[in-house]
């Protein structure tokens, strides 16, 4: 059975001097990754988005773009490459759950050590560094094949901001995680897998999940602003018992719902 997706934009920005948010605005969308790559690509012609070819009104703001997604393979291949130099985080709660499934599966649901791994986690993703490091990034050495380094993408590679101090981002808090995950001590073959699967996971976001320096340059790390859209913008109407939906009926009550939203509905 074909599967029925919606997909949703919200674009914000932040005034880099007094830390307004301004929002611009959102969508709901019927479709798969390839009607978010094609939507993302207007977005980027018509001047909503500032892209590789951003029009004066864009540069005279200095804008950066700034990404924040739930790691998915098809975000990086389809969407990261139409906007060369624009920054991309992993939100930090995927990343946290991957680990709560990994500690429950280990250590057990609220067991004593559950808790010091979960603590340590949380210091290790959120400890405090200087403002603006230009550590360079450090390969990873010794391990396993699923543990090897991660070849940065030209898509990947920090931007410069047109005059304003150079970001850079390093490998720190991927190898203290691959660290915290070697560390473990385990016997059962189930627990084996799992911390392979999560090196895997994490060794594919190395060049996303730098939170200390993304926290020090005033980034969001999370994607709660999105995630909260979704029960409001979409499923609150379209969930009701018993419904159901043409695709462009549908369609029609997301557009009404954002305009809504957005305050342009009269």
């Amino acid at each position: 059975k074909e599967w029925k997706m919606v997909n949703g934009i919200r674009i914000w920005c932040e005034d880099a001097r007094t830390g307004k948010i301004i929002h611009l605005g959102g969508e709901f969308l019927w479709g798969d990754c390839t009607v978010i790559e094609a939507r993302i690509r207007t977005l980027l012609e018509t001047g909503i988005l500032p892209g590789p070819n951003a029009d004066a009104a864009w540069l005279a703001v200095d804008a950066q773009l700034v990404f924040v997604s739930d790691g998915a393979d098809w975000f990086v291949d389809r969407i990261l490459p139409l906007v060369p130099g624009a920054i991309a985080f992993l939100d930090l709660y995927h990343l946290f759950d991957w680990f709560a499934v990994f500690g429950k599966l280990v250590f057990g649901a609220g067991s004593a050590r559950g808790r010091e791994f979960n603590a340590e986690l949380r210091r290790l993703l959120l400890r405090k560094r200087p403002k603006l490091t230009n550590a360079a990034p450090r390969e990873r050495k010794g391990h396993k094949k699923s543990r090897s380094a991660h070849h940065v993408h030209a898509h990947e590679q920090p931007w410069d901001g047109r005059g304003r101090p150079r970001t850079v981002f390093s490998d720190a808090t991927a190898d203290a995680l691959l660290g915290l995950l070697d560390a473990l001590k385990l016997t059962e073959p189930e627990h084996e897998e799992a911390r392979e699967k999560l090196i895997t996971k994490v060794v594919k976001n190395r060049a996303r999940i730098d939170y200390p320096v993304a926290l020090a340059r005033g980034f969001q790390i999370g994607s709660g602003a999105m995630e909260s859209m979704h029960v409001s913008g979409s499923q609150l109407r379209l969930k009701l018992p018993g419904a159901t939906w043409l695709e462009e009926s549908s369609q029609a009550v997301l557009n009404f719902r954002m305009l809504d939203m957005g305050g342009r509905w009269d």
